[in-house]
This record gives structure tokens, sequence and C-alpha cells, in this order.
């Protein structure tokens, strides 16, 4: 095998094993996000932006990359 195909396996078995953590902890996230709604705390939009938001980070998670908002921008000089 190459090195870069070894180096994919590795890559597929370290998301593997994050993946359930992940998608357990987004579910959860998730869960309080409805529970807010129903409580009459946010709207249906804020909501579904929040789902949504929730989703595209557990997404960029498991491919392995940071969200846009959460990398660090170097200092104005």
């Amino acid at each position: 095998m190459t090195a870069a195909v070894i180096a994919w396996m590795t890559a597929i078995q370290g998301l593997m094993a994050v993946a359930p953590d992940v998608i357990v902890f987004a579910a959860k996230v998730k869960g309080w996000i409805g529970d807010m709604f129903m409580a009459g705390l946010i709207s249906a939009e804020a909501q579904d932006a929040l789902h949504a938001r929730v989703g595209a980070i557990c997404a960029a998670t498991l491919n392995n990359q940071l969200p846009p908002a959460w990398q660090v921008e170097p200092d104005p000089e």
C-alpha cells in the first residue's frame, strides 16, 4: 500500500472512533434547542438556524475541519 492509502485509512479510523461522540453530542444539543423552542424561548426560525449551525459544525468535525467561525485569524498589523 502507498503512504497516501495508509494515511487515508488512518484518518478514516480516527473519524470512525470520534464519530459516535460527535453525533451523540450533536443530538443532545439539538434536543436542548428543541426544548428551548417548546418552552417559547426561541422562535421556529431561530431553532432552524441553530439546528443548521449544529449540523454544519458536526459535519465539519467529522470531516476533520474547523468551522470558519472557529478558525484563528492572524493579528492585524
